[in-house]
């Protein structure tokens, strides 16, 4: 009897730590699951893990008032059909949005010169008169995309802009600018006194002229790289946004091929533009046109072939 009992206070004892190393485990886990959630979150749209630092409030914050600078309540357009028309799309397309904690809202712009649109961080949409107007005509494109409605193209374009704000590119350039602007800096002080060491007999102002011609030589120099990282950055949140609107524009009961339509309209564009040769990609803030309309092309033949959802697993 006692063999029994002392085996089955054993049993208890065993059981009683397995099930506190279980808690335990579980507590750290939860926590390390939490740390990593905190300092880098998945983003909604992509489902990929990002460091981010840029909290909500500031990028509600900024994006507000870079919205009320561009369009203010007197360059609001005053044609109640078209806002109506623009506005029932832009609602549809947020409703299928994978981030919902923003307050989105659109606005279009009477600029019948501008042929424009641009979403500020926080979901804060801003469409001008003048691209509605081009959406709005017919041009030669291909079959794919030739009979698409005036609310998919709107669909499209919107789609894309609130991609951008969904995905967060608007917080991740802030980002990006202060963390190359800050390790620039660091790098501009630290390497110069790393690397120059002051001559035996040199004088100190000969010494201090060295380093500061050093300093100005990295700041130029990191300057010039960071301009091209970012425009490389910002190429490839306009892919994004073009794969993603494309998602959304069609989720909504738009026809994808809306996208289509928009980058055949801006090669259009580009040609009148561009007399001469093109400037090289590496300057631009955007893909080319042909590209992008390529890699819509793609997304939109998947969507096609195995449904959206699956397209987009």
């Amino acid at each position: 009897m006692r063999i029994s009992s002392i085996g089955h206070k054993a049993e208890r004892a065993w059981d009683a730590t397995c099930q506190t190393v279980k808690s335990v485990a579980h507590k750290i886990h939860d926590a390390v699951i939490k740390v990593v959630d905190f300092v880098l979150p998945r983003n909604p749209v992509t489902k990929r893990r990002e460091f981010r630092f840029v909290p909500l409030w500031m990028e509600n914050s900024l994006g507000l008032s870079l919205f009320n600078r561009a369009c203010p309540n007197d360059k609001i357009c005053k044609d109640p059909i078209l806002v109506n028309r623009v506005e029932n799309v832009f609602k549809r397309v947020v409703s299928q949005c994978d981030r919902k904690e923003l307050n989105y809202e659109i606005r279009v712009m009477q600029d019948d010169k501008t042929i424009n649109a641009f979403c500020a961080p926080g979901g804060k949409v801003i469409i001008t008169t003048a691209l509605l107007r081009e959406l709005q005509k017919d041009i030669p494109v291909d079959a794919g995309s030739r009979d698409v409605t005036f609310e998919d193209k709107v669909a499209a374009v919107l789609g894309h802009e609130v991609t951008h704000a969904a995905a967060g590119h608007g917080a991740r350039s802030i980002q990006l600018g202060l963390l190359i602007a800050l390790v620039g800096k660091i790098v501009s002080i630290v390497v110069p006194r790393i690397v120059l060491q002051p001559g035996k007999n040199e004088a100190r102002w000969k010494y201090e002229t060295r380093v500061r011609l050093l300093e100005s030589t990295l700041d130029i120099g990191w300057t010039v790289g960071g301009f091209f990282f970012k425009q490389h950055h910002s190429r490839c949140h306009e892919f994004e946004s073009d794969k993603f609107g494309i998602k959304y524009a069609a989720k909504a009961g738009y026809r994808p091929e809306g996208a289509l339509w928009i980058q055949q309209l801006f090669m259009k564009m580009d040609k009148e533009k561009q007399a001469g040769k093109p400037e090289p990609e590496m300057f631009r803030s955007h893909p080319f046109s042909v590209k992008r309309l390529e890699a819509n092309r793609k997304t939109i033949d998947r969507i096609n072939s195995v449904g959206i959802e699956k397209a987009f697993a």
